[in-house]
């Protein structure tokens, strides 16, 4: 994922733990599929349901998104975030760099 149209940085850098085999398996996820964490969050769910393999979406430069990784609304719908968000949140984005 990366920056929207106003500039706010929401990329984020996802780490395949498998090799290339499992990789290929599936299309990769970009800003233009969505700019929703959750949307990414499912995307990586399917692949490891599909692949049995493991990956790990790690937010990249979070100070420069303007407060929105870091607020306590939902990107897309607004909505305040709640236990389930914040478990899938630790799931799929546990790491901050």
């Amino acid at each position: 994922m990366d920056a929207d149209a106003n500039g706010n940085n929401l990329h984020r850098n996802v780490i395949f733990r498998d090799g290339k085999d499992k990789a290929d398996q599936i299309t990769p996820f970009s800003v233009y599929d969505s700019q929703d964490p959750e949307k990414l969050w499912e995307w990586m769910g399917a692949y490891e349901a599909k692949t049995g393999g493991r990956l790990l979406a790690i937010p990249h430069n979070g100070n420069l998104s303007n407060g929105l990784m870091f607020d306590d609304i939902t990107l897309t719908t607004k909505t305040p975030i709640d236990r389930d968000y914040a478990q899938r949140r630790m799931r799929w984005s546990r790491s901050m760099k």
